[in-house]
């Protein structure tokens, strides 16, 4: 595989799995499972939102909320993986 691809590709996934860590804190703290105004998860959070948010509140802009439901993360997830494939089929 190209290098420069195999480099894109790699950089993908690894926004996948930030993409993924915001979720799950996220969620654990939605759910009062940890403590938002722990300054070490206050920090993780901010980290990882910083580096989502940009691309999650431009998908927001196209395609709303459904009944509360917030599918953004979704997308991202799903274009993410289709760029990765597209990569590797047509570069790779």
């Amino acid at each position: 595989m190209n290098p420069f691809v195999n480099l894109i590709v790699t950089l993908l996934s690894l926004y996948s799995w930030v993409l993924m860590a915001q979720i799950i804190l996220f969620w654990l703290i939605y759910f009062k499972i940890v403590n938002p105004y722990q300054p070490v998860i206050a920090k993780i959070y901010q980290v990882l939102t910083k580096l989502t948010e940009p691309v999650l509140d431009r998908i927001r802009k196209v395609v709303p909320p459904i009944n509360g439901v917030d599918l953004s993360a979704i997308i991202l997830f799903v274009g993410l993986y289709f760029l990765q494939n597209l990569l590797v089929y047509y570069l790779g």
